[in-house]
């Protein structure tokens, strides 16, 4: 569907009649707390905190990986400093 070609006149009048209207004084927003709960997360699906969310999310699985991987190693015997040798490997490419 095409979107409408309103003229200057249109437009003005369109304006004049959501003033006069008001749909912004019947908005009330969340009214329970249930509500109120999930409308304070709504940034963080679409907003700025969600592009930071995800990158701390994908930098903690990463580490969360790193160090179920020293712990297995330390606990096949492999010497602290074979760990440290390790821990100071550049990360491999994707």
């Amino acid at each position: 569907m095409a979107a409408r070609l309103w003229t200057d006149a249109q437009k003005n009048a369109q304006a004049e009649k959501i003033c006069r209207w008001s749909p912004w004084a019947l908005s009330t927003g969340p009214r329970t707390p249930e509500g109120k709960l999930i409308a304070s997360r709504n940034s963080f699906k679409t907003g700025v905190y969600s592009k930071t969310l995800k990158t701390f999310n994908r930098v903690m699985a990463r580490h969360a990986k790193l160090c179920a991987t020293l712990r297995a190693l330390a606990a096949s015997g492999v010497s602290e400093n074979e760990l440290l040798a390790l821990w100071a490997q550049p990360p491999a490419p994707h």
